[in-house]
């Protein structure tokens, strides 16, 4: 898998230097939410490290302080400029049998 497709952690962008100027998806906790308009800004974080991002667009509904993310976009100069966003559904909780 090349540095364009797999998911990384905060502390994985923070260590490495070969992530300047890719494409990452970006997994960790939303921390520090802020809108104003259609610009979001926040950081995901993983327990050690915490990376700064910028997303411009709708957020999900389910976007939140706490919650998992992938936010997926450019890394560069030590920030994410998100062009996707996900949010993990089920976090801290047992799947249902029935899914």
């Amino acid at each position: 898998m090349s540095a364009s497709t797999e998911f990384v952690t905060p502390t994985a962008l923070s260590e490495d230097n070969n992530y300047e100027g890719d494409w990452v998806n970006l997994e960790g906790t939303v921390q520090n939410l802020d809108t104003s308009g259609e610009r979001t800004t926040f950081a995901v974080a993983d327990g050690n490290h915490s990376i700064p991002v910028t997303y411009e667009g709708t957020l999900p509904d389910t976007m939140q302080e706490g919650r998992i993310v992938v936010a997926k976009g450019r890394y560069a100069d030590g920030s994410l400029t998100a062009q996707q966003l996900s949010v993990r559904a089920h976090e801290g909780e047992e799947r249902p049998d029935d899914v």
